[in-house]
């Protein structure tokens, strides 16, 4: 059948790339065909990878780091744009569609201004419209359900789904509560394919010169933990390479696309990462990893695997932290894979079931 998926593919991130990808694929591995519907102009979405211009008084003030960025902004836009040729992009409305897909990652997070404003308060992310409609590994992030419970149509539109397959704990209990029915928990599209059956290898010298700490983390990540995870590489005689993220204080920047990042990790000796898609694979590639966070749905999913020991708090990331983890009992992939083979078989059902059942008259 047509299945249109909605999620933010287009976004300048590795793990939003990677899940709507992942997903397309195991679509297609069923027999479907899978178009995404645009929910940003071009233009939009292309300033969310470099501005022309400065707009803010620190951008203006340090003109050449600006202008360095906005360079290292144009390859990273050059370099996704020719992974997105993966997907068949079509306007809403322009083709045919049996069944519509929400989901994955945070599309049902109103929690944030950038998020509210410009992105997921959009009728499209919650299938107002649209029909029939099921969901795929959606979350709601870092909202809360009185803040949801504010918007009486994206409430009607998740009781009119077929059927709501979620991400994490937290978003079953909101659907729960404002539908009466379970929603079922399943994983990560990014979970849903082994890694080693897509991708390409990522080629750069500087890997094959230097022994390399991977350092996957968003802009945000405070000071000092920037000054343990270099105490930490130092110690170790590793260079820290960056890479998504123009980090000025990494010694390198592996300028990767989405579809060669697994092969950057398997390149370096050890990953250090904040985020959740980065922990899933370092996980998925066998890394010897530590992920630096504190972020429920990261928390959640190394739970999930038996890996809890990988995780640092947020304000608990030093030189020796990192060094207990990274340094420590090596982690047991012959385990991690069982759990991981059991949860794609049972999210793959649960997805084949719910796509079934969506068209059923």
């Amino acid at each position: 059948m047509n299945i249109a998926v909605i999620t933010p593919f287009d976004y300048p991130n590795l793990g939003a790339y990677l899940q709507a990808y992942c997903l397309k694929m195991k679509l297609e591995e069923l027999g479907h065909n899978v178009y995404h519907i645009p929910t940003r102009s071009k233009d939009f979405v292309r300033r969310l990878y470099y501005k022309d211009k400065p707009t803010r008084k620190k951008e203006k003030l340090f003109r050449l780091t600006f202008e360095k960025n906005k360079r290292f902004g144009k390859r990273k836009y050059a370099q996704f744009a020719e992974d997105l040729k993966e997907f068949r992009v079509v306007e809403d409305g322009e083709e045919s569609v049996d069944l519509y897909i929400l989901g994955s990652d945070e599309i049902w997070n109103l929690s944030h201004e950038l998020a509210f404003t410009q992105v997921f308060n959009k009728p499209i992310f919650w299938g107002i419209g649209k029909d029939p409609v099921i969901t795929y590994a959606p979350s709601i992030g870092g909202a809360d359900y009185d803040t949801l419970m504010k918007y009486p149509d994206k409430i009607e539109a998740i009781r009119k789904l077929r059927a709501a397959l979620v991400r994490d704990g937290k978003t079953a209990d909101f659907v729960e509560a404002v539908t009466g029915k379970k929603a079922p928990i399943v994983c990560d599209p990014t979970i849903l394919v082994p890694v080693g059956s897509y991708g390409r290898e990522f080629r750069d010298d500087y890997l094959k010169e230097h022994d390399c700490l991977l350092v996957y983390v968003y802009t945000t990540i405070q000071k000092d933990s920037i000054a343990a995870i270099r105490a930490y590489a130092k110690q170790k005689g590793l260079k820290t390479v960056g890479c998504c993220f123009n980090h000025s204080w990494c010694d390198h920047i592996c300028e990767c696309s989405p579809l060669e990042f697994s092969s950057l990790i398997r390149q370096c000796s050890a990953v250090v990462t904040n985020t959740f898609h980065g922990s899933i694979f370092s996980i998925l590639n066998h890394a010897n990893f530590v992920s630096a966070t504190y972020s429920p749905k990261t928390t959640q999913l190394l739970e999930q695997f038996g890996l809890s020991d990988r995780c640092l708090e947020k304000n608990g990331v030093t030189a020796e932290s990192i060094a207990r983890v990274l340094d420590g009992e090596a982690i047991d992939y012959d385990a991690v894979e069982s759990r991981i083979g059991a949860i794609r078989e049972s999210s793959v059902q649960l997805l084949s079931q719910a796509i079934v059942k969506a068209v059923e008259p």
